[in-house]
């Protein structure tokens, strides 16, 4: 999965670190870039599901980063269709979680979205992250509908995984994110999921002493 972040690059959060210090050392890597990818790395790690590393390009905030999964097994079972719309929605909500953006978007705007991804889920205009979420969310909705023809599908049950995530993101998995996103925007290399893993792990201890 890729998590590429097409954006202006931004001042550095003011924020400090998880353990308390404020940011100091030279940045290395746009910060946008740097919270998205985190938010996939750590949603990856959240579900169990293991990556090579996670990566920015150095001064490059156009090519964005990418977490490395390597070759994955095709998916028919929709519970685990569900789980990747999260990987792929995570990005995105932890990018809008950081820099205040208007992330949390009412219903009816998210409808309307998810209403023209499901139209056309391999739009030029969508970025990878969302094609992902797309053509998961359609695979996902031919499984259900399948197995169960009343069930609800389409847009509506988008929304509800959307929502799932931002709780997930924004709520429950944030200083994790955080203490990833940070390390990545100074790091001169990768993490891999070992060491996202061991990052996770001590930031929500940290945040739940």
């Amino acid at each position: 999965m890729h998590g590429v972040e097409h954006a202006v690059t931004r001042p550095l959060p003011t924020e400090k670190r998880p353990d308390g210090p404020e940011m100091a050392r030279p940045r290395l890597h746009d910060p946008t870039s740097a919270y998205h990818e985190a938010g996939h790395a750590v949603a990856f790690w959240h579900h169990g599901i293991r990556f090579r590393y996670v990566t920015l390009s150095p001064r490059n905030a156009a090519h964005g980063g990418h977490v490395y999964v390597g070759r994955r097994a095709e998916i028919s079972d929709p519970a685990k269709m569900r789980i990747e719309m999260q990987l792929a929605a995570a990005g995105e909500i932890a990018y809008g979680r950081m820099f205040r953006l208007r992330s949390v978007s009412d219903d009816d705007t998210l409808l309307r979205r998810f209403a023209r991804m499901a139209a056309d889920p391999a739009s030029p205009w969508l970025d990878e992250d969302m094609r992902n979420f797309a053509r998961m969310g359609g695979d996902m909705d031919a499984a259900l509908r399948a197995a169960v023809p009343d069930t609800v599908t389409g847009p509506l049950a988008w929304l509800a995984i959307w929502r799932d995530t931002e709780h997930l993101i924004r709520n429950q998995l944030w200083p994790a994110v955080y203490a990833v996103a940070w390390e990545l925007v100074f790091s001169r290399h990768g993490f891999t999921y070992a060491e996202v893993s061991a990052m996770a792990v001590a930031a929500l201890e940290a945040h739940a002493a």
